[in-house]
């Protein structure tokens, strides 16, 4: 389905429950949400403006802030520089709460694994001109936004002839202008979103209401885990053909952009802060 735009359909009904929830667990995706996409993903920069209203949703009593990504949350920690929030990182992998130590769900065998593939990756693209292959603590990412669009079949084929020789050991997960190799553990953003409202209860004092937003295919794990329960928003104009926008999401409302986001984030400070 196409979603809506929040501020037309959805802000009225919305803003009321933002305001009188007891608690409200604010989980958010990084590039493309909360930071504009760059040609290469090391050059991706938070706005100071977007971090300053982070750290203030999440210094409020029954607010709980946490950026959901599939970066590593070493690397989340550096970019967002905030310790009152917690991380999601590698699509559910890693977890670290507010001043807490990472825990990852990938064992030895699984990083193993892992670095194996990206070895064979580097040998089998290494004539590719325009892409990026990353290491990241279990898994191996393969960025192809600089890469002519005549390549993108090929790295298509190698990735998934190399997914099939490691069998159901490894997953090949599809995201904006990326293909990546993870370990078959089950992990995914919704797994990790969905660990952590079950352990939110004791944190808050009060089970939250979860808001979610993200831009990516990877997002739309969490739109439909948390379908019905709370307010989940696509970032971008599904169908608009803008922007890489997808043609439609299980969100059921979207924003057009990180600065709408930023808008909405402002918004919410001010409900909760009203409601103090």
């Amino acid at each position: 389905m196409k979603p809506g735009s929040l501020w037309e359909k959805g802000w009225r009904t919305w803003s009321r429950r933002l305001e009188r929830a007891p608690s409200v667990a604010l989980f958010t995706d990084f590039d493309g949400t909360l930071a504009p996409i760059a040609s290469r993903h090391h050059r991706v920069r938070l706005p100071a403006a977007t971090r300053e209203v982070l750290d203030n949703l999440s210094h409020l009593p029954g607010v709980f802030v946490t950026i959901v990504s599939g970066r590593p949350v070493r690397e989340l920690r550096r970019l967002v520089r905030l310790r009152q929030v917690g991380y999601i990182g590698i699509h559910g992998i890693e977890v670290a709460w507010p001043g807490q130590r990472i825990l990852s769900r990938a064992g030895k065998a699984d990083r193993d694994r892992v670095d194996k593939a990206r070895q064979q990756l580097r040998k089998a693209l290494r004539d590719v001109k325009g892409i990026l292959i990353e290491r990241k603590p279990a898994s191996v990412a393969v960025h192809y936004r600089l890469a002519s669009a005549g390549a993108v079949p090929r790295v298509e084929e190698e990735m998934m002839r190399i997914a099939r020789a490691f069998g159901d050991r490894l997953v090949l997960q599809r995201g904006k202008k990326v293909l990546e190799f993870l370990p078959a553990i089950g992990a995914s953003k919704a797994a990790g979103v969905g660990a952590m409202m079950g352990k939110l209860p004791r944190w808050l004092g009060s089970t939250p209401l979860p808001v979610y937003l993200g831009d990516d295919h990877t997002d739309e794990t969490v739109f439909r885990r948390l379908r019905g329960r709370g307010l989940c928003i696509y970032v971008g104009r599904p169908g608009s053909g803008k922007n890489e926008a997808r043609q439609d999401s299980a969100a059921r409302y979207y924003l057009d952009d990180p600065a709408a986001v930023r808008k909405f984030l402002r918004q919410l400070l001010n409900l909760r802060r009203t409601r103090g």
